[in-house]
């Protein structure tokens, strides 16, 4: 596995998320907000474990993101028992309604990246236009 291509692609993952964010920011929705920094700590931790490592694996790098989104899921899973898989709409309290979407960010994230390791799926640098959004 190439070094600079898994980065290329975490660069332009995150360049992507800084755009939508400026969006959701305008928006005030603080929901996709922390969905957002779960993307972004995915990032950062795989980008530091491949500029810790000589040689790539693909099986190692799917490995540590199958760790990651064990624990996520779990989380997501306590919190669906804890709201009653929210049949009764209600409400989170704000730390919980963080730590979901920043744990379900963190699984959306793993997913896009195993599929990029796995080559079934590729970042363009042509696919996503900026926007202006305010």
């Amino acid at each position: 596995m190439n070094k600079r291509y898994l980065i290329e692609q975490c660069n332009r993952l995150k360049a992507i998320d800084k755009d939508e964010n400026l969006l959701h920011n305008h928006q005030n929705d603080q929901w996709w907000l922390d969905h957002n920094e779960g993307h972004g700590f995915v990032l950062d931790m795989l980008v530091e474990y491949i500029n810790d490592k000589e040689f790539l694996k693909k099986k190692e790098l799917i490995k540590l993101l199958n760790r990651e989104i064990r624990k996520a899921s779990s989380i997501i899973k306590e919190l669906d028992i804890k709201y009653s898989y929210f049949k009764n709409d209600e409400d989170m309290t704000p730390e919980d309604s963080y730590t979901y979407s920043y744990s379900d960010g963190i699984c959306c994230e793993i997913m896009l990246l195993k599929d990029i390791i796995k080559r079934k799926r590729y970042i363009s640098k042509n696919a996503y236009i900026p926007n202006k959004w305010v």
